[in-house]
């Protein structure tokens, strides 16, 4: 901190805050207290803005479900509360009745977030005001967010939980960011370059394998079952055009291949 801080001359100076908890979980909490207060004050920082009531819930001890939500996350000012996987943390619950929080999208399956978890968000918020966005692994619940955050398939401006649909305003769906889903350093990194909001929508993180990609991001080899579409096809059924504007590769070739770039590529 002391640092970072003697980085400033001394006609400029800065005060350097941490916010923290005794732990993870902690932690995340005073984030979102701290992400509320910002949007809350008399002269908020981001005019306009006010803070959702809505969260994202993800598992503290495994990363890559929270990394697909991280972009959604801070363009909306919807927190992402931590807890661990059998119950929700007392700590999460007490500050979700602090923050005047209505609707939470869990993220992730059953054995990240259990049945018990979404259970007890229904008791404290309502059985419509909780939704759980989950794939088979990472890959697939990657591409399952970031179809609901696009309002994907219904083509819908905003995005919610079946008792407030119109929580929040929907991502973009032709701008994207591509990370490797095996290691979080790159997806982290992205995620504000993601929720800069040039066209006042967040942009989703895909995850993908580092050699080949994700069959959930782009069925390149046809490998999903019938019925199944990976999110490009989500997005060419609404637009109608079988490419997107604009894709962004985060990392350098070790982390996501020049293979998995050239496929993606062709499509952008």
């Amino acid at each position: 901190m002391q640092q970072i801080e003697d980085a400033f001359p001394s006609w400029a100076p800065v005060t350097v805050v941490r916010v923290e908890g005794s732990d993870r979980v902690a932690t995340s909490v005073e984030i979102a207290k701290t992400m509320s207060g910002l949007v809350s004050t008399p002269d908020p920082p981001w005019p306009g803005q006010s803070p959702p009531g809505f969260a994202f819930i993800c598992n503290a001890y495994n990363y890559p479900d929270s990394l697909s939500a991280s972009s959604m996350s801070a363009a909306r000012f919807a927190p992402i509360l931590l807890t661990g996987a059998s119950s929700l943390d007392p700590r999460v619950l007490q500050c979700i009745r602090d923050l005047a929080i209505t609707d939470v999208a869990i993220v992730g399956g059953t054995s990240v977030v259990s049945a018990t978890v979404e259970s007890q968000l229904k008791a404290e918020l309502g059985a419509n005001r909780v939704i759980r966005l989950a794939g088979s692994n990472r890959y697939h619940t990657s591409k399952v967010f970031a179809t609901w955050a696009a309002g994907l398939p219904a083509n819908t401006a905003q995005v919610g939980t079946p008792g407030r649909p119109n929580a929040l305003g929907r991502s973009d769906r032709e701008r994207i960011a591509v990370c490797r889903g095996d290691d979080f350093p790159d997806a982290l990194s992205a995620a504000p370059l993601c929720a800069e909001t040039w066209n006042a929508a967040p942009k989703p993180i895909l995850l993908t394998a580092s050699t080949t990609t994700s069959k959930w991001l782009y069925d390149v080899d046809n490998e999903l079952p019938a019925g199944a579409r990976c999110y490009l096809e989500e997005v060419w059924a609404v637009t109608g055009v079988p490419r997107i504007e604009r894709s962004y590769i985060l990392g350098g070739s070790a982390a996501v291949s020049d293979w998995v770039f050239w496929q993606l590529d062709v499509q952008s």
